[in-house]
C-alpha cells in the first residue's frame, strides 16, 4: 500500500490495523493541515506495535497535494519525482518488475 499524504481523521476514530498484510510506503508533506505530523507520527506507532512493515518519507518544504501538477500552488516538482521513484521501487520490489 502507498498512500500519498493521507491518515484517517481523529473522529473516524482508530483503525483496526490487525489484519492488515500490505508492507506500506508511505508519502507526506512537511505542512500539511489534512495529515500532521503528529498524526503520521502516531499511525507508525501504532503500526509498529503490531509489528507491521512500513516506511513513512516526509518532503521538506512540500504541502498536502504535492505530488498533484494540476495543482500549481502546491505541486512540487522534485518530490514529486523522489516519491514516484520511491514507490516504483517499493511496489517492484514486492511485486516484481
Amino acid at each position: 500500500a502507498v498512500p500519498f499524504y493521507g491518515v484517517l481523521p481523529a473522529q473516524l476514530g482508530t483503525p483496526d490495523w490487525q489484519p492488515l498484510q500490505a508492507a506500506i510506503l508511505g508519502h507526506y508533506a512537511e505542512h500539511d493541515d489534512f495529515a500532521s505530523r503528529s498524526a503520521v507520527q502516531e499511525m507508525v506507532k501504532q503500526l509498529q506495535v503490531l509489528e507491521k512493515e512500513i516506511q513513512v518519507y516526509e518532503y521538506p518544504g512540500t504541502h498536502h497535494a504535492f505530488l498533484n501538477d494540476t495543482r500549481p500552488e502546491v505541486y512540487n516538482a522534485s518530490a514529486a519525482h523522489l516519491a514516484w521513484q520511491r514507490t516504483l521501487t517499493f511496489l517492484r520490489q514486492r511485486l516484481g518488475s
